[in-house]
């Protein structure tokens, strides 16, 4: 069965927002975990690589990319 997929949404203070859920400022520097988020929204939409590469050696922007081209198709 086939996970809802996450939302991520990156309003005007740069605070990430998942499900409902603030992640504050503390992560806005942590870039590992910004990666985990995406990482994370990616596989519950079923997506495990791209082209080539496992979704973990993509860089942040890689990432941010994928995802908002994965969801401009749902």
């Amino acid at each position: 069965m086939k996970k809802e997929p996450r939302w991520i949404i990156i309003n005007n203070d740069n605070h990430y927002q998942l499900g409902g859920e603030c992640v504050g400022k503390q992560y806005k520097s942590d870039m590992d975990s910004q990666k985990h988020i995406i990482i994370d929204s990616l596989l519950d939409l079923g997506i495990y690589k791209k082209e080539t590469k496992q979704l973990y050696e993509l860089t942040l922007t890689e990432l941010e990319k994928e995802y908002l081209k994965i969801i401009q198709q749902i």
